[in-house]
Formats: structure tokens, sequence, C-alpha cells
């Protein structure tokens, strides 16, 4: 789709593929496998192909190699910035010197292709004289079939075994990739060694272009930059942190985003003006300080809950979870383990990191390393193939010694690859705070807040509570809190349906303090939903716990969720149930929601917990 594709070339794919380690040796396959090709197959290289791909390659390499430094020098600029103006236009020269590049590789191709063809061609006319054999052929194809099903069905049943079968079956996975990486790179090496002549090789020559591609990448690469965060990030901030007020780009950029909008969608999408909404127009606020976040002082406050991934930290408090609640907030950020400092602070040592970055951190999902959710035997290929949408923050109370290298380098990146990261890195690898606690009450726990309202919108179909119960084990572990509530309440009846929205959690703070109520509403169906919602479910079974890898929702799915939502507070609202009046504030609200102490009971844990039936 016309979007993937835009998507793409946001996120620098073709830049990421750099720090992919099978690229060198698969390049140094191809660049074997030429030689030992006839020369006939490919121009020479005095012929004009040649010398146009030459040129084209050679501009490539060119913008290639100064791209850091203009991704460097907009880091955390606007977009009507000169810098950032730079960027975009050699973004652009980039992907059309590409384009360029790979025409000039087809037409040098050509010859090659042209033999492929005649070789295809005298294939089929030596088939022809052995259909005879063709009985046999396929006999020969089935029992290979045959034997792949019973090798493949043998070992996917010798990894669920118990036992050293399974390990030792499981490690042979593991290193099966490795050993593929290093059987090829032993393979072109030997290619190269054998078929040049070494009077052509100048180790002087190999030695200085390695270094200065070694010296390049540790000095202008930002890993940040060359991952998925960024096109994350702008995605999420179009969506939702839309402004009255359109921050207005330069000449430059406007043009460019106008040839982008044409090349792709058309002449009519490329001329196509933003309606006007009542007295402004709505554009995208995509940089917005995180310090200036509720400067005016009215509330809410927010609290943005991220994961620090610390796999190697010796704090003993996080041997199991690998990592630590890390909270970025317009006041301050940091964590218990790594230290506190004022955002602006961060700010300045990281102008990109903004309430879109932090925004898009919360929610980075889909990272090499998962706080207590990690893949151990899945990191180093999540980092090869750059599913990395965690961001490195500067550590809180460490400064670097040489302040004017901007952003982790390349060895950050070997870091996250081999989950070597603690607390005494200059920079630290933020992830979303599910990976750690995935109702993100936590740090409204350690505030003592007195009403919580928490919507969990995990996905899991028996109703288990999971994420509560791990928020109630480190409430009592970390801050010395008690959670009271009954799970039975939310059970499943025989029919499928639940008896109740959600759960009403007292919560203990300890002696001398006023205890306090959380709200917990769950993804539940009752049965006394919309006749739409209903049906949905009837043909979708999975519904409302469908998987979370479903990103794209059609209307009636989308429809579904949002009246779920609007069903269950609607309940909880209800002037029957609370005796609630339209004109109470939310604080009159919740109290009137939290059930009366019974006498006789002193005990926290034999006071009424669960929310009345919202079917009655």
């Amino acid at each position: 789709p016309k979007e993937l594709l835009t998507g793409l070339r946001n996120m620098e794919a073709m830049f990421g593929g750099m720090f992919s380690l099978p690229g060198l040796p698969t390049v140094g396959s191809l660049v074997a496998l030429g030689e030992s090709i006839e020369a006939a197959w490919f121009p020479g290289w005095q012929t004009p192909a040649s010398c146009v791909l030459v040129v084209a390659l050679s501009v490539l390499t060119f913008f290639t190699l100064l791209m850091p430094v203009f991704q460097t020098l907009a880091h955390g600029d606007r977009p009507a910035s000169v810098d950032a103006t730079w960027r975009v236009s050699w973004d652009v020269l980039t992907l059309l010197t590409l384009l360029f590049a790979l025409a000039a590789l087809g037409l040098w191709l050509s010859p090659a292709l042209f033999r492929i063809y005649g070789m295809t061609r005298e294939g089929l006319d030596v088939l022809e004289q052995f259909e005879q054999l063709q009985g046999r052929l396929d006999a020969i194809l089935a029992a290979a079939g045959l034997f792949f099903s019973s090798v493949t069905g043998y070992i996917s049943m010798k990894i669920q075994e118990p036992g050293w079968k399974k390990k030792v079956t499981s490690f042979a996975f593991l290193v099966s990739g490795p050993a593929l990486m290093a059987w090829v790179f032993l393979s072109v090496g030997w290619r190269l060694m054998t078929h040049t002549p070494d009077s052509s090789w100048s180790w002087q020559s190999v030695a200085s272009v390695a270094a200065v591609l070694a010296v390049w990448g540790w000095l202008g690469v930002n890993v940040n930059t060359y991952s998925p965060h960024g096109y994350y990030r702008n995605r999420l901030c179009e969506c939702y942190l839309a402004s009255r007020d359109r921050d207005e780009a330069g000449w430059f950029v406007r043009t460019v985003a106008r040839w982008w909008a044409r090349l792709l969608f058309g002449a009519a999408a490329a001329e196509k003006k933003p309606a006007p909404i009542q007295s402004g127009v709505f554009g995208t606020l995509q940089q917005l300080p995180l310090s200036e976040v509720g400067a005016n002082r009215v509330p809410p406050y927010h609290l943005i809950n991220t994961t620090v991934n610390l796999t190697t930290s010796e704090s003993r408090e996080l041997r199991g979870r690998n990592g630590d609640f890390f909270l970025i907030s317009p006041q301050v950020c940091g964590s218990p383990v790594c230290g506190y400092v004022r955002t602006e602070e961060i700010e300045k040592r990281d102008p990109h990191v903004d309430l879109g970055t932090a925004l898009a951190v919360s929610g980075a999902a889909a990272s090499s390393n998962m706080g207590w959710k990690t893949l151990n035997s899945m990191r180093m290929l999540m980092t090869l193939t750059n599913v990395r949408l965690g961001y490195w923050l500067p550590n809180p109370v460490l400064k670097s010694a040489l302040p004017w290298l901007r952003g982790p380098g390349p060895k950050y990146l070997f870091k996250e690859m081999f989950g070597l990261m603690n607390e005494h890195d200059y920079y630290l690898n933020l992830s979303d705070g599910g990976h750690i606690e995935n109702l993100a009450v936590y740090e409204l726990l350690r505030r003592r807040v007195e009403f919580i309202v928490c919507v969990d919108g995990g996905q899991e179909s028996g109703m288990e509570c999971a994420d509560l119960v791990r928020l109630q084990r480190y409430a009592e572990i970390d801050l010395g809190i008690r959670m009271h509530f009954d799970p039975r309440g939310l059970a499943l009846t025989p029919d499928g349906n639940c008896p109740a929205y959600g759960l009403l959690v007292r919560i203990d703070y300890g002696a001398g303090s006023e205890a306090g109520w959380m709200l917990y509403v769950k993804l539940a169906v009752t049965g006394t939903e919309p006749a739409h919602v209903l049906d949905y479910r009837r043909e979708h079974p999975e519904f409302p716990h469908q998987s979370t890898s479903d990103q794209c929702f059609d209307e009636a799915q989308f429809e579904s969720y949002r009246a779920l939502g609007e069903c269950a507070m609607e309940k909880f609202c209800a002037a029957d149930l609370l005796d609630w009046d339209a004109d109470d504030a939310m604080q009159q609200w919740l109290a009137k929601l939290r059930p009366p102490e019974q006498p006789g009971k002193s005990d926290p844990a034999e006071q009424p917990s669960s929310v009345p039936n919202p079917t009655v």
C-alpha cells in the first residue's frame, strides 16, 4: 500500500539496514557469486552502463554517509527550522539518488537476465525429453515431502517434551542463525582469498576505510534515529496531538510535502486543504515540551509510565523484573533505582524528548527488551531486524564526559542486542510501561491517591485479572500497601457473559491513613449491550478480548468497543444505582460509589469490594 511505502521512507528503513549484521555477508556473497560467473554475463567496466552505475553508487554513498550529520543537526528542532529544512531536503535527494541507482543497477544486470532467460528456455527443452520420468519424479517429491513433514513433526514433539531433549532441540534452533551467518562469512572470505590475487589487496587501504567507517559510525550515528521510534511517534502525534493553530513549516518543506503527496496520492490529494473547524484549523502539535504541559497549574497533572530496562543491574529489588518503574512528568523524570532529575534538564540534554516522544515510549510494546516480558531467545533477532520501538534516554543522574557527542552511538545498539544494560550507563533504554506494570496505577499508589479509576484494556478472555494481581503484589512488596478485592465478582457465567463491568478495590495505605478506593473497569460483556454489539460478538466470539496485534479496526469493530465502554460507564453513573446527580463533582461521584463501612467488620478484607451487579 502507498501508506506503507510512505511509512518505510519516514522510518529510514534503508539506513537502518546498515546495522543489520547479516547484510555484510550477504553483500559479500553476491560479490563472490558475481566473480565466479563468466564475464560475459555483465558489461565491462568501461561500458556506459558500468560508468553510470559506478557514479550512481558513489553519489548514493556520499549522501548516505552524510545522513547522520543532518539527522544530528535537526534533532529536536521544529519543522519550520533551517536545520529541519536541510534534513528534509537531504532525505528527498537521498531517496531520488537511491531510485536512480536502482535503475542503473537494473540496466547493468540486463545481460545477466537475458542469459538466465536463455538457460531457462534450454532447461525446458531438456525436460521435454524426460517426460517418461515424470512418474518417478512425482514419487521422489512425495517421499521428500513426507520426510520433511516427519522431521518437522518430530522436532515440534521434542520441543514440547520436558528434559534434556527439549533443551538440546531449543539450543539447536538458537545457534542455527549464528551458525548460518558464520558459514556465509567464512565462505565469502574463502572465495575472495582464492579468486583474487594477493597483489591486488592493500592492507593499508582496507584498514583506512575500516577506520573511517568506524569513526563515522561512532560519532555520527544515533541509534534512536535509525529505529522505527520516529515513525511511530509521528503517527501518534498526527492522531492524538492535534492543535488548533497549525505549525507552519518552511516553504521547502511544504513544497516537498506537496510533491510527495502528488506522487503517492495524486494531484487532488496534494492540493486538498484542511477543512476549518470553528474559528481555527487543526494541525499537528508534534513538539510540545513536557515542561509546558499543565504549566498553568490546571488539573490534571500528567504521569507517563514507562519501563527502564536494567537487565544486568546489581539491585536485588529488580531480580526477576529486568527493569524498574520510570516516570516521565512535567516536573521530574526518573526512577527509584536510577534517580530523578528536573524535566527541563532532560529536555536540554535531549531536545527530542517531548510529549510526543514520551507518548510513543509509553506505548513501545514491540521492543527487543521488554522488562519481565523480555524474550531472551529473540532479543538478538529483534535488534538485528530493527524491531526497536524503545528509546535511549540520557541517564538522569549521569552526564557523559563528552557532551558534544549528541545521542547514543552504536555501542548502545550492542548493549540492546545482548541485554547489557544497567543504571550506570550514560543512556537508559526505555520501553512500554506495561513491560513492568500494565495498569499504570503504581505511581498513583505511591502518591496515596484516595480515589482511582483504572481501565484494564488487556487481552484476557478468561477474566483472571492477572495485571491487577501483579499490581497487588508490587504494591505490597515495594510500598507496603494492601489491596483487597475478590476477582470472583468478574467470573464468567455458563453463557460466557460477565456479571459486572468491574470491581471496587479497597486500598489499605497503612495505619493512620484513610483507606483509598479504586474503580477497576474490565472489558466485559454482560448481555445488556446494544443489539449491534451482541451481534458483533456473535460473529467474533473472541470479542472483547481480541488480539492486541490487531491495530486496524473496521467500522463495526471500532463502534462495538466504543459502545461497550459507553455502556459500562453509564451503568456506573446510573442514578438508580448511586443516587447520582449530573451536577455532582467527580469527587462526590466517587464518594457515592464507595460502599459504606459495615459495622462489626474492622478487617479491610471483610469489606465489600465488588460493584453491585450493573445488570440489576
